[in-house]
């Protein structure tokens, strides 16, 4: 008897995105060897798309469940420390106006006002920066002054910080991680001690 009369199969290539094979009209089976080098080139492809992607997408599934942004002490006192140290110096002055200062702060403390205050300081020392409880953006903040016509002011102020950018204001909802530095701005500040406003 004889064998029927089978046409031969088409033999596909390998498709690495899909992880299947394929001839120019639909899907075959794979010569021997075509997946394992094409897996590995799939593989070798995909790795680091896991490494970017995965980050990415845990810090906008935090931004959108999380309720309320954050900012740790530590980032909170060397943002503070790092404003302080350039207010006072007048080619530094309204880069940190208008970088570190957001819209609503602004429209509270004119260009004017600030330029003549921060004139009249020779340095300013961050003591220490307490977070406020209840209030993950608040701090109480220790600060002394060294005026350019001498003496020294110690005062106690209330600031809130804001997040901007928006991979800045996704990592600050991670409680983790908090906001940034280089997103964090200041947005009110209140004397809660002591004499001269800053």
């Amino acid at each position: 008897m004889r064998p029927p009369n089978i046409p031969p199969q088409p033999v596909g290539r390998y498709r690495p995105w899909t992880g299947s094979c394929y001839t120019t009209q639909h899907r075959a089976p794979c010569r021997p060897g075509d997946q394992s080098a094409s897996g590995r080139f799939h593989r070798l492809i995909t790795s680091p798309l896991k490494i970017l992607v995965v980050p990415v997408l845990v810090l906008v599934t935090a931004g959108f469940f999380a309720p309320t942004q954050s900012v740790s002490s530590g980032t909170a006192h060397e943002f503070l420390s790092n404003y302080f140290s350039e207010v006072v110096q007048a080619n530094q002055r309204q880069a940190l106006y208008f970088d570190d200062l957001t819209p609503s702060f602004r429209s509270s403390s004119s260009w004017v006002s600030f330029d003549a205050f921060w004139e009249t300081q020779k340095s300013v020392t961050v003591v220490a920066a307490v977070p406020v409880p209840q209030s993950a953006l608040e701090f109480q903040v220790n600060l002394i002054f060294h005026p350019l016509n001498g003496g020294v002011i110690e005062e106690t102020y209330n600031f809130w910080f804001g997040c901007k950018g928006f991979f800045g204001i996704l990592r600050s909802r991670v409680p983790s991680l908090g906001c940034p530095l280089k997103d964090l701005e200041i947005d009110n500040q209140q004397l809660a001690s002591g004499g001269a406003p800053a």
